[in-house]
């Protein structure tokens, strides 16, 4: 998450767009009965801040307005039943858009909501670039996102 948390953080800092946070912060899909998500890396613009008074966010047990952009880091161990389930809970709450990192794979998939039954779903693989909706001026190289596993096995 550290890969794509730092880029992520620098250009919406450096654009004044709003704040970019890693886990663990908990995101409010239901108050009753209690279910919060967790996603790995998550962007929310000023504006969201502002129409909900969010002033200080370390302040708060949980984050109760949707952010922009979400960022799953997904294993491949992961069923895609469970990932499923994240994707409806973030289109429920109005997240816009939202990426599954698929190391293992080589790709990010970036899902944009349309709708409440409609998405459009793009990927980007190693060599290419990553366009988004909600950050439309940043576009990384998805070989800068992904960690491999070879690399980090030579760090030991």
């Amino acid at each position: 998450s550290k890969k794509i948390f730092q880029p992520m953080d620098a250009y919406v800092e450096e654009n004044q767009l709003g704040l970019v946070v890693y886990a663990p912060v908990d995101i409010m899909i239901n108050k009753n009965p209690l279910q919060t998500r967790q996603p790995d890396v998550l962007y929310i613009s000023f504006e969201r801040l502002e129409k909900f008074r969010l002033d200080d966010m370390e302040e708060l047990p949980y984050l109760d307005v949707a952010p922009n952009l979400v960022i799953e880091l997904i294993s491949p161990s992961e069923s895609s039943r469970k990932v499923e389930e994240k994707l409806a809970d973030y289109r429920k709450i109005g997240v816009c858009e939202c990426w599954l990192v698929r190391s293992a794979e080589g790709a990010i998939d970036v899902i944009r909501f349309l709708s409440e039954f409609t998405q459009i779903l793009e990927r980007f693989c190693r060599g290419e670039r990553v366009r988004s909706q909600v950050l439309p001026g940043w576009q990384p190289a998805v070989d800068d996102l992904l960690v491999s596993l070879a690399s980090i096995k030579g760090q030991n």
